[in-house]
């Protein structure tokens, strides 16, 4: 049991070195807040290896004093607090809390911390957490508990401040990143409840380990923001940059958005196969990158055969989209020697009582009204 004890601590603590040292590689430790994210998991490791020196002090082989327990259980809290604690201001610059700007939050952010660490140096005198008998029997105190609640207490108000941000409107664009927060701190109390009952196995740390591996693996996602096929920006970061802009438009400001999307584009991938249908989505691309270079405009592959284009205008000027039509054809973009068209829908942000949501319904809607008269015209042409 000891040794499964050890060997599982171990790899918890290989795979968060791990993970700390890709973050630090990575273009996401160059940040503030993957900075503030590598040291809640170095932290965490550090509480791993405590964990790992508690185990090792309670065997008959290297039982040690009283006292040196006492000290490792203090530095083993301490840095759990520690984690959990970078863990909350990690969520909070990720979602560009204005709380950190107020001094006396900050404050209010290390009182925990501070309660906890005098809780543990307390606990050393008058056995409030836990007793250590002269033989060395363990004995849980009256406030056992409170350590836990002191130390886990962040990371569980990051999650519920990451859940009510994830369902605000003006966070649409990164709802599941929010939600992915939220879920931090579900493995965590699930394995903590069950150390509970089965004390021979670190489940506690396992489950600490796990959620910061999806939560690496979370943020490395979302830093990917181009579409490979294309060499335009994808969905995920057309979201969040429509998001962007109707944050800072202007009062004379206008925002545009427009869909777009290739007519019959299933007809081509089934005629003339994949690779071509890959190239006429690069063309199209092309011409959508030609439109947004000198204007104050955007472009994205939304997804499939569709693509997006915001454009802002200054002063109450009107959207030029027909400027846009105009590239596209004459970028002339074929396939099997036949020019491909592409139906267009477009809406206008219409103030604070509008949305990122309603934006793209009608913007979308249009674009498919567009693209059945378009084929209605077609057939109608084709009967004649």
């Amino acid at each position: 049991e000891q040794l499964m004890y050890a060997e599982i601590n171990t790899l918890n603590i290989v795979i968060m070195g791990i993970i700390a040292l890709r973050a630090t590689g990575s273009a996401h430790g160059n940040t503030l807040r993957g900075r503030i994210f590598i040291a809640s998991v170095i932290f965490a490791a550090v509480s791993n290896m405590l964990d790992f020196a508690w185990n090792l002090s309670v065997t008959d082989k290297w039982m040690l004093p009283a006292w040196s327990r006492y000290i490792i259980n203090f530095l083993y809290f301490t840095s759990l607090g520690s984690s959990s604690c970078c863990w909350l201001i990690y969520t909070d610059v990720v979602q560009n809390s204005r709380a950190l700007q107020n001094k006396k939050v900050h404050i209010l952010y290390v009182i925990p911390l501070l309660a906890l660490a005098a809780l543990l140096t307390l606990n050393m005198f008058n056995g409030c957490l836990f007793r250590i008998d002269e033989n060395g029997v363990y004995t849980r105190g009256p406030l056992f508990y409170a350590q836990h609640i002191l130390s886990y207490g962040y990371a569980i108000c990051a999650s519920i401040k990451s859940f009510i941000s994830a369902f605000c409107k003006g966070n649409f664009a990164n709802k599941q990143y929010f939600l992915a927060m939220t879920a931090f701190v579900v493995p965590p109390i699930i394995c903590g409840i069950i150390q509970i009952f089965i004390q021979n196995i670190p489940i506690l740390s396992a489950g600490i380990m796990v959620s910061f591996l999806l939560a690496y693996l979370n943020s490395t996602e979302t830093l990917i923001s181009i579409d490979p096929l294309t060499g335009i920006s994808n969905r995920r970061d057309f979201l969040n940059h429509l998001t962007d802009e109707i944050k800072s438009l202007k009062s004379r400001d206008k925002l545009y958005l427009a869909f777009l999307d290739i007519d019959r584009f299933k007809e081509i991938n089934d005629t003339y196969g994949h690779n071509e249908g890959d190239r006429v989505l690069k063309e199209t691309a092309s011409a959508l990158k030609a439109y947004v270079k000198n204007r104050n405009a955007y472009c994205a592959r939304y997804g499939g055969d569709e693509f997006a284009v915001i454009n802002v205008t200054e002063n109450g000027e009107e959207s030029t989209f027909s400027e846009l039509m105009r590239i596209i054809e004459e970028k002339n973009v074929t396939a099997g020697g036949e020019r491909i068209r592409v139906s267009m829908g477009c809406t206008e942000f219409y103030g604070d009582t509008d949305s990122v949501p309603d934006m793209i319904f009608r913007a979308d809607n249009a674009m498919y009204v567009m693209k059945r008269m378009g084929a209605a015209k077609r057939k109608e042409s084709e009967t004649r």
